[in-house]
């Protein structure tokens, strides 16, 4: 049914319908609008409600429902719906911890033991990743430790090729042969043989290894 959005709202505003207002709101996806009116209505047990069914779609819901509550002069009687929305930006990513902390310090009332739960849910979140970062950072120190030994030991001595068969193939190995110094022997036609590019000699790479080597 077609109505006439502009007069719709009107009445609706004059004969305080919220639902309609809302409603008319809802059909034009003005969700913004929508929390804005909740808000200067001081319907606070509608707002998270509001965020939680819009937020996915409008983000920025969040924010501006925390921006809100922080100023309230009676923010800690809100503490359950600001820790909702917190833990919600938390989850998401929305807001820097620095960014949160000045939000809710806007208002002097707001006491830190608001935040505490956020910010240890942040601090151990941070302690986690910093403990990853280390775990990969002593991988990667070890993993180049071990190709440098090696480098060294191809460098300064000789690499015995023990395996009679061609690793590729899984054959007896015969003459012609081709040995690598990554330990892989092939018959010379299962080697992976490219001309060269300053040369025409033909170069031999190992079938295993040539993909990890470009």
């Amino acid at each position: 049914v077609d109505i006439d959005v502009t007069r719709a709202m009107v009445a609706c505003q004059k004969y305080n319908f919220k639902g309609g207002v809302i409603c008319l709101y809802d059909k034009a996806k003005l969700y913004q609008q929508i929390l804005q009116y909740q808000m200067d209505n001081k319907d606070n047990d509608e707002i998270v409600a509001t965020c939680r069914k819009y937020g996915d779609e409008d983000p920025q819901l969040w924010i501006q429902a925390l921006s809100y509550f922080s100023k309230l002069k009676s923010a800690d009687g809100c503490r359950k719906e600001i820790q909702q929305i917190l833990k919600y930006i938390d989850e998401n990513d929305l807001l820097s911890p620095l960014l949160v902390i000045q939000t809710l310090s806007n208002n002097e009332s707001t006491s830190l033991d608001l935040l505490k739960d956020y910010l240890i849910r942040k601090l151990r979140s941070e302690q986690t990743q910093i403990e990853k970062d280390q775990t990969e950072i002593r991988r990667f120190r070890q993993e180049t430790g071990d190709i440098i030994k090696k480098i060294k030991t191809l460098e300064t001595g000789p690499t015995l090729c023990q395996d009679p068969k061609c690793s590729a193939c899984k054959m007896d190995l015969d003459l012609p042969c081709i040995h690598f110094f990554c330990e892989h022997s092939f018959h010379e036609h299962c080697a992976y043989a490219i001309e060269s590019a300053t040369s025409s000699e033909i170069i031999y790479e190992c079938p295993l290894c040539s993909g990890d080597n470009r």
